[in-house]
């Protein structure tokens, strides 16, 4: 049998996950982010805390992240990488910045 082989270009990371936020006048819950891309020239730690969104639920704070992060590859191939949490009182009331 014959073996067919593929080769694909790394083209950056997509950052997916949830987060904990602070309601607008109180109040706490859990919502998904809207999935992210990074080219591969802005990876950074930075970067990737300016991903961090609220699902555009809108919120006072974003107080904690679990974000995945997944290798991304032409044709919109992702590959789990890893999972960071962050909940580091440095990056408390983390925003949606964007890149």
């Amino acid at each position: 049998m014959k073996e067919d082989t593929i080769t694909l270009k790394k083209i950056g990371i997509t950052i997916a996950g949830k987060v904990t936020i602070t309601f607008w006048g109180g109040g706490e819950g859990e919502i998904e982010m809207i999935r992210t891309f990074i080219p591969n020239d802005k990876i950074s730690k930075e970067n990737i805390l300016r991903c961090v969104n609220d699902g555009e639920f809108g919120c006072e704070s974003i107080d904690e992240a679990e974000i995945d992060i997944y290798d991304t590859y032409e044709h919109n191939v992702l590959l789990f990488n890893r999972t960071i949490i962050t909940n580091n009182p440095i990056y408390h009331r983390l925003y949606c910045r964007g890149i």
